[in-house]
């Protein structure tokens, strides 16, 4: 097994006399809280971002966290100094540790960083592209004179292998709210020059297909499970946007109030799966801190059937105050104090890995949840903001014929043939993640025969896998084996039958399997 990256953590020498943290404590923690990890004290690093060069070059580091007295340095500039240095453009984390009430509370926030890093599965080039920032953002004096004025914004990039392609998924493209995601026969593009970076395609893909430099799925596992080792932790996921301003009306940076921040480039990529998950680690709370009204993407109204959501279904689990433990705060307003707030926290035997990918995020989180409260085994909530979805199926006017299960892009629907040669539809509440695609392609909508809507049900996640119809296949005269659910055979002869030149089609349709219609050659059937 490969080493982990070496990462150096970089720290402002103001922190001392600005934040009061005694930096050698910090140091020694962080080295001991990971291997492989390299800690510096920089002079002045939060206003020398040309620094970071240097220290690239003294630690050999390709990865590096820098804990900064404020973020009044644009972040543009040390990326621009890291590529300088050959380091990867999202290989540079900044950590503002101002307000930081303890060398504790520095230490986790660093090491969660680090966990990033360390997750960073890399920049390609088709993920990058260039930017000109302007002269009216502000700017040291020193990169004025030492450097262009362009940073690198990441661009998502779509991994062939993984994706199911428009006609099976196609998830990524009705989720961008900047029309950069579209189908090109049989495959998913994007367009470099409209996507805003906002992530919502990353967490909407059900294959993790999508890859964003910086904001990987992978990179926010490692972080939160970091943050979460502490005791009863409250996080604040908040958006890059939103972040910058972060401390509201009242001048509170989140870690002086009490809240250990996870930045995402939009909120609306942050699903109910990332709030149960955190909850069911032993959260205290779980905030989430939009940009409101100027949030690009529009994505606020979703962000807060989220909210929703997750507080119902918290109730339903036995939770006495759900918008204690989940919170939705107004960007415009000052920053709420993160009060501490009885936790049914886990055993901390236990280590399974956090996952934030949809729809097993929410699965395990709610399960996880309704141990922890000893909820009642038929909790079931419809709401919009379930990521969950559920089938509902009319055994009656179904004929089995596949078409949904062969555009589920998550196989919560199946098509199997059983030990007797029957068709099965088969349909796993775990899995299904309300995408619409199965009823949008049944040929018996007139019937209503498919409907699936946005809900989750405990009794239907525990049952796993169901069948939802059985129908007996009608054999091959001539070799034996199944050609067709005999449902829907009959639904082929009750659309032909009247038609005189149709019967010699029915007759092969019915009495011969693929392969033995080619070889037939019965005047019967082989001549038509």
């Amino acid at each position: 097994m490969s080493a982990p990256p070496h990462v150096c953590v970089g720290l402002c020498g103001d922190l001392e006399q600005d934040a009061g943290l005694e930096l050698a404590a910090v140091a020694n923690a962080l080295e001991g809280f990971s291997s492989n990890v390299g800690v510096a004290v920089v002079p002045g690093l939060c206003h020398s971002p040309d620094l970071v060069a240097s220290l690239a070059a003294t630690t050999h580091a390709t990865r590096m966290a820098l804990g900064l007295c404020a973020q009044s340095t644009r972040s543009d500039e040390f990326q621009a100094w890291a590529r300088k240095a050959g380091l990867d453009p999202f290989a540079v984390e900044l950590v503002n540790l101002d307000g930081a009430e303890s060398a504790e509370t520095a230490v986790l926030v660093l090491a969660g960083a680090v966990a990033r890093l360390r997750a960073l599965p890399g920049s390609r080039p088709e993920e990058l592209k260039l930017r000109l920032v302007s002269f009216e953002q502000r700017r040291t004096r020193r990169s004025l004179f030492s450097l262009p004025p362009t940073t690198y914004e990441a661009v998502a990039g779509i991994e062939e292998a993984s994706c199911l392609g428009p006609q099976h998924c196609g998830r990524c493209i009705s989720t961008c709210p900047f029309s950069a995601i579209r189908a090109v026969g049989v495959k998913v593009t994007v367009d470099r020059d409209r996507c805003e970076s906002c992530g919502l395609c990353v967490t909407a893909c059900p294959t993790n297909a999508i890859g964003l430099p910086g904001s990987a799925l992978s990179q926010y596992e490692a972080e939160m499970a970091t943050l979460l080792s502490a005791d009863q932790p409250s996080l604040l996921l908040t958006c890059r946007r939103s972040a910058s301003t972060v401390a509201g009306g009242n001048g509170r940076a989140p870690l002086s109030a009490g809240w250990l921040p996870v930045t995402v480039p939009c909120l609306g990529m942050v699903t109910p799966g990332w709030i149960l998950q955190a909850l069911a680690r032993g959260a205290s709370t779980v905030a989430l801190l939009g940009c409101g009204e100027r949030c690009r993407s529009d994505r606020a109204t979703i962000s807060r059937e989220r909210v929703d959501f997750v507080r119902e279904l918290l109730g339903l689990l036995g939770e006495s105050a759900p918008s204690q433990r989940v919170l939705w705060m107004d960007p415009d307003s000052a920053l709420t104090r993160a009060d501490a707030f009885p936790s049914r926290t886990r055993d901390r035997t236990d280590d399974r890995a956090l996952s934030l990918l949809e729809p097993a995020a929410t699965t395990a989180g709610a399960v996880e949840l309704a141990e922890r409260y000893g909820a009642r085994p038929d909790v079931s909530l419809p709401h919009a903001g379930s990521p969950l979805g559920m089938v509902r199926l009319r055994e009656e006017t179904c004929t089995a014929c596949g078409a949904c299960p062969a555009v589920c892009p998550t196989e919560a629907l199946l098509y199997e043939e059983g030990p007797q040669g029957e068709a099965i539809i088969s349909f796993e509440a775990a899995r299904c993640v309300s995408c619409g695609n199965c009823a949008r392609v049944c040929p018996e909508s007139a019937s209503d025969t498919l409907s699936v809507s946005p809900r989750i049900d405990l009794a239907a996640l525990a049952h796993g896998r169901v069948a939802l119809k059985r129908a007996a296949s009608a054999r091959c005269r001539k070799c034996g084996r199944a050609i067709a659910p005999d449902a829907m055979l009959r639904r082929i002869r009750a659309l032909l039958e009247g038609d005189e030149a149709s019967e010699p089609l029915i007759a092969i349709l019915t009495q011969l399997c693929s392969d033995c219609r080619a070889l037939d050659s019965t005047p019967s059937v082989g001549d038509h």
